[in-house]
């Protein structure tokens, strides 16, 4: 598979699912976006250039007001060619559809267990991981799209990446769509896990990868703190974390 073309197989794997789902309703925060649909409510990491587009639009109502009663078979094939705006609000449609999966297994993965004697890449800071990582690995390489101290930019993953037999990578990744500029540079027989609330849980990505997301158990109570600005990490109490992982050839 192209590595860029994994974005519009997404979408295509929740258009098949579809059957005349609409936006029920929207929510639009700083930090993050939710979709309610009937399939279910879906979350995606928003990204500075998508608020930005959010403000320029009138606001966060305003932008909510415009996507409520749309149709998922309009949203969705978005996701691959819009703007930042439309790629994390069509990327939270695609979650309350391939969400609807009992395939997942509710719960973590057991990270001194997988990570024991690794040499891992880890794309994005998970800070929560870090005292588990660092008593468990053999070395660990951490990718930043912003310049910090001790942390490799995106550009240095052809270099570092190909070394490391275990990866981990935030879901933001599926949010700025930058997640293909990795995948090249990343071993065949390398362990990689995809983590975060908004992992999407598609099943043609546990061909190759494990999935760890989260589903939303309160609706209305998690929609209301995305308006009000929340972080992930503030709505953790109303998520289920799941996983998916990766299918035995």
């Amino acid at each position: 598979m192209n590595p860029n073309s994994i974005y519009q197989v997404m979408a295509q794997e929740a258009i098949n699912r579809l059957s005349g789902e609409t936006v029920l309703d929207c929510a639009i925060g700083q930090h993050c976006v939710a979709i309610e649909s009937q399939a279910g409510t879906g979350l995606a990491f928003n990204t500075e250039d998508a608020w930005q587009l959010t403000t320029d639009a009138g606001g966060a109502e305003a932008v909510e007001m415009c996507f409520r009663g749309v149709s998922l078979d309009a949203l969705i094939p978005q996701y691959p060619h819009g703007d930042p705006l439309a790629a994390v609000i069509s990327l939270a449609a695609i979650n309350s559809v391939l969400n609807d999966n009992s395939s997942h297994q509710k719960g973590d993965f057991v990270w001194s267990d997988i990570l024991a004697g690794r040499r891992l890449a880890m794309v994005g800071c998970f800070t929560p991981l870090l005292s588990v990582v660092y008593k468990s690995v053999q070395e660990l390489i951490i990718f930043e799209l912003e310049d910090l101290p001790d942390m490799h930019r995106p550009e240095e993953a052809p270099r570092l990446m190909p070394a490391c037999d275990a990866v981990i990578i935030t879901a933001a990744t599926f949010s700025n769509q930058t997640f293909h500029d990795y995948l090249p540079h990343i071993s065949p027989d390398a362990s990689v896990y995809i983590i975060g609330p908004t992992t999407p849980l598609a099943d043609f990505l546990c061909d190759r990868f494990h999935l760890g997301g989260s589903l939303v158990v309160d609706t209305p109570l998690v929609l209301k703190k995305i308006r009000d600005n929340a972080t992930y990490k503030s709505i953790q109490p109303w998520l289920q974390k799941v996983i998916c992982p990766r299918k035995i050839p």
